[in-house]
Order: structure tokens, then sequence, then C-alpha cells
């Protein structure tokens, strides 16, 4: 009786030490993304010419992680939303988090295929020099030689 008692014990003790390692570590990479999200969204650009100044003819910004790909901040969506899937587990929350996924990845090809192109005048010189989305060896050099540059 007290053996089974102590090896259910350790058992359960295993298992929980394995939920909290599955929470440490997944939690800590979905707050990385969060902040990379944050970062792109907010402070990657420049805060005066994007936020404040109307400008009729506005151009993409093409520096730093937007360099990168023309949609960093979906990979970094993503990555948060993977991240709380393998913090939470289970099918339910996976199917939520992946839905959230997909919709956020059609919001984007919208945005890149009409939204964009009136919005910025030189969009379609960007599409051209710019992956959509998975950032390739010459993004990877250009993001980082940019953000080196400033």
């Amino acid at each position: 009786m007290a053996l089974s008692l102590v090896m259910e014990l350790w058992i359960s003790w295993g298992q929980c030490q394995h939920r909290i390692g599955r929470i440490i570590g997944f939690g800590t990479g979905a707050l990385c993304f969060l902040a990379l999200l944050i970062y792109t969204l907010f402070f990657a650009l420049p805060f005066e010419e994007t936020y404040c100044e109307e400008n009729k003819l506005r151009a993409a910004y093409t520096e730093g992680v937007y360099g990168l790909c023309r949609h960093p901040g979906v990979l970094w969506f993503a990555g948060a939303y993977l991240c709380m899937w393998g913090m939470f587990g289970g099918w339910r929350q996976g199917i939520y988090f992946l839905l959230m996924i997909f919709w956020n990845y059609l919001y984007i090809i919208f945005q890149d295929l009409w939204t964009f192109p009136q919005t910025f005048f030189n969009y379609r010189e960007y599409q051209k020099t710019t992956p959509f989305l998975m950032p390739n060896r010459d993004s990877i050099k250009k993001c980082l030689y940019s953000i080196r540059k400033q």
C-alpha cells in the first residue's frame, strides 16, 4: 500500500514537472514572439511618418524587419500562437490557434493584393525585391545590414 502510494506520487510529480517545463518553455517562446510582434508593428517603423503625418505619397518601409519579408508580423503572430498551443495543449485550443493563424494569413493576402498597392506608391517594387512571407538568404542579409546601419 505505501509502496503504491509512493510510486503514484513519484509518477504524478514527474508529470507535473513535465507540464511546468512545457509551460515555461513554450511561455518564454510566446513572450519572445509577442515582443517581436509589438516591435514590428509599433517600433520598427518610423513613428512620426507612420502614425502622425498625413502623407498622400506614402512609401512602403523596406528597412529592418520589413526587409526580411513583406509581412514579418505574421511570422511572429503565428509563432506566438503556436507556442501558446504548446503551452496549453489540447485539440480545441489547437483548432482555435490554427484558425487565428489562417484568418491572419487571409488578411495579409488581401493587404498584399489590394490595400498596400493602393496605399504605398512603391509597393509593386517592394513586392519584386522582398519575399511575401518566408525570408530567404538575400532578405535576411538585407534585414541584418539595415539593422546594423541604424
